[in-house]
């Protein structure tokens, strides 16, 4: 865990002060407590304790017994010497840090120089060579150097850890790397609320405009100045994944939740009240029948939904299609910050949110996506007519 100081004086010159290690300080308290009441306990108990000679034996257990929690309270007097009191100093180009939360055991001092990054990075509690999203997420904000680091932060909410590590970035001039995802990016700092637009018109950027892969299903159409992107439904075999994906969802929580459902019956009658009759059969199996049903929905939504992605100079939506309705999202082209197309999903980043899409394209596909994306915000309609085919649900795209 870790503490933010003076959160407003990133424009200024005034240091910025971190402060990590809190919650080891905490464990570190309870295994000190916990340890001199149960130590302590048992050896006033041994002391107290009768002088006959049958005593003597418990005597020698009750002292024996304290060792166990008193090396416990000496690790956890240790514990507390943990944490660091971190500041950044702009005006003295130094980097000072302060061992020790509570008392200063060590100080150490170096130069703002030593360090070429701030890095903004993404750990997960469960191991996985996939990309995992089971664990609950940290987000460490560091100060990167040749063969070394320096841990500022390390919270749970990616937009607060974001905001952080912008505001380090701007303060000490480094360049932001956020590898949050597969991909990492790079912006450099005073640039960190530049979109994707202006930053490639600054740097001069060449975007290009390309076809979609020739074996694609993706449609295009153009209305005004925005461009429809019509991305293909599940395939064959992502479909095939999603049933026995369901199918695997409902046999778990579904029959986990009706063997609670009838061991809870079962406990009602061993209570004495009859589970069969009123309101207590649809209270019980509602149980299962409602996340089944929440399971099956939110699976065939994905099935047979379509994802659509309109694209502007002004403005990105995406929608998904279903046949009672859709669901709309919209993100002002000025805010969108960076498009990452090496991952899982198209990403797009702003300060505020982050929008995912394409997850049924494969790895050709998604970097097409990126690319036309890309494109479309920076110059607007590709120099092409589009036009639609009927039959096959494809576009030819012709000079």
């Amino acid at each position: 865990m870790s503490e933010r100081m003076n959160p407003q004086s990133s424009p200024q010159t005034a240091p910025l002060v971190f402060k990590t290690g809190g919650m080891v300080m905490l464990v570190g308290i309870w295994f000190l407590l916990i340890g001199l009441a149960l130590g302590g306990g048992s050896i006033a108990m041994a002391v107290l304790a009768p002088g006959d000679s049958g005593s003597m034996w418990f005597r020698v257990a009750l002292f024996v017994f304290a060792v166990i929690p008193l090396a416990a309270a000496v690790f956890g007097l240790l514990l507390t010497f943990g944490g660091e009191h971190i500041t950044l100093d702009r005006s003295a180009r130094e980097v000072r840090i302060r061992y020790g939360r509570w008392w200063t055991w060590k100080r150490e001092t170096r130069p703002l120089s030593e360090f070429h990054a701030v890095e903004l990075h993404r750990q997960s509690t469960t191991i996985s060579s996939r990309r995992d999203s089971s664990g609950r997420p940290s987000h460490p904000v560091r100060l990167l150097s040749t063969g070394d680091e320096i841990e500022l932060a390390n919270v749970g909410d990616y937009r607060k850890a974001r905001t952080i590590a912008e505001e380090v970035a701007n303060y000490t001039g480094l360049p932001l790397h956020e590898a949050t995802e597969r991909q990492t990016v790079v912006r450099e700092a005073g640039t960190l609320d530049e979109s994707i637009a202006d930053r490639a018109r600054r740097l001069g950027e060449e975007v290009k405009w390309s076809n979609p892969p020739g074996d694609s299903r993706i449609e295009l159409r153009h209305e005004g100045d925005t461009t429809l992107i019509l991305l293909p439904r599940p395939d064959r075999k992502l479909t095939m994944e999603g049933l026995l994906g369901i199918g695997f969802l409902l046999l778990i929580y579904g029959g986990g939740l009706a063997g609670a459902a009838y061991f809870i019956g079962n406990w009602l009658d061993k209570a004495g009240i009859d589970a069969g009759t009123g309101i207590w059969p649809a209270v019980i199996w509602s149980l299962p029948i409602i996340p089944a049903v929440l399971i099956l929905l939110f699976g065939a939504a994905l099935l047979i939904g379509r994802e659509c992605v309109a694209v502007s100079p002004r403005m990105f939506k995406r929608t998904w299609q279903f046949p009672f309705g859709g669901w709309t999202r919209k993100i002002p082209a000025g805010e969108i910050e960076e498009l990452l197309g090496d991952t899982d999903d198209v990403i797009l980043r702003t300060d505020r949110t982050t929008c995912r899409v394409g997850f049924v394209l494969n790895k050709k596909e998604r970097r097409w996506l990126a690319t036309a994306i890309r494109y479309l915000l920076v110059k607007g309609p590709p120099p092409v007519q589009i036009e639609r085919r009927s039959n096959d649900q494809k576009s030819d795209l012709h000079t």
